[in-house]
């Protein structure tokens, strides 16, 4: 993808220095009345970028009793609620035309939810998280040059990297202990999960090459994390901030 990038980069300058070379035959009168105006190519300003990004988001999930015979209810699973959560990513930008570019790149998400227990003389929680790597693609509608305006939309795939979930609880005899479960392997069953993603957005140009963005992002799990014979469908969904720079190449 960053090779069709440059080779992209690489042609248009080309077709650029060509279609700008003139054989020069007559007197310079001739010549300057054959000289055309060449407006400058949208292209040309856009061309390809990479981008560098972070994001924090509230992260919570959809989650409902499977069909019978393998569903259960929800019990206090009812009751977990969002859990705030860092994302990152890399990839590359193109301009298709004059407003319109493509996104690809590779990303480390995250997302969870937590559970909070809280009695006079007891308590217990847990934070569940859940890591993928993700190959997001998206397509943008762009306005504007130093100051512009987009449009975001596309998908991810993911490929399920960790799970980890830390537990707390406090006894009636006052004891407190923690205790980490952190599973690379086999949990949750499910290892691959789609998501849909929305982004609108502002980047300012900073300089010739570079470009700060921050944009609004709504991501929502397409699949169920867990297998079909489950008890649950769980279904991840995340609300939050993406920012970044944009490096003209």
């Amino acid at each position: 993808m960053k090779y069709f990038g440059f080779l992209i980069v690489v042609s248009l300058i080309s077709i650029f220095s060509i279609s700008n070379a003139q054989i020069v035959i007559g007197n310079e009168n001739d010549n300057l009345k054959n000289t055309k105006k060449v407006k400058p190519s949208r292209i040309q300003d856009g061309k390809t970028s990479v981008f560098f990004l972070a994001n924090i988001s509230q992260t919570s999930r959809t989650l409902i009793e499977n069909k019978q015979p393998f569903g259960d209810s929800l019990g206090f699973r009812a009751d977990e609620n969002a859990l705030n959560k860092w994302s990152f990513g890399i990839g590359l930008r193109n301009q298709l035309n004059g407003r319109l570019f493509w996104e690809g790149g590779i990303s480390l998400l995250r997302n969870g939810e937590r559970y909070d227990y809280n009695a006079i003389d007891s308590a217990f929680s847990y934070k569940t998280s859940y890591s993928y790597i993700g190959m997001p693609v998206k397509l943008s509608f762009q306005y504007g040059k130093k100051i512009s305006l987009f449009a975001n939309a596309g998908l991810i795939p993911q490929i399920y990297f960790d799970y980890k979930k830390e537990e707390r609880w406090k006894t009636t005899e006052g004891n407190e202990d923690v205790q980490t479960i952190n599973v690379k392997e086999g949990y949750p069953p499910n290892s691959f999960a789609l998501s849909a993603l929305f982004n609108i957005g502002i980047s300012i140009k900073m300089q010739e090459k570079w470009s700060l963005f921050i944009m609004p992002e709504y991501r929502v799990q397409l699949n169920s994390t867990y297998n079909e014979y489950d008890k649950y469908i769980h279904k991840a969904k995340a609300i939050g901030l993406s920012f970044g720079l944009y490096r003209n190449l």
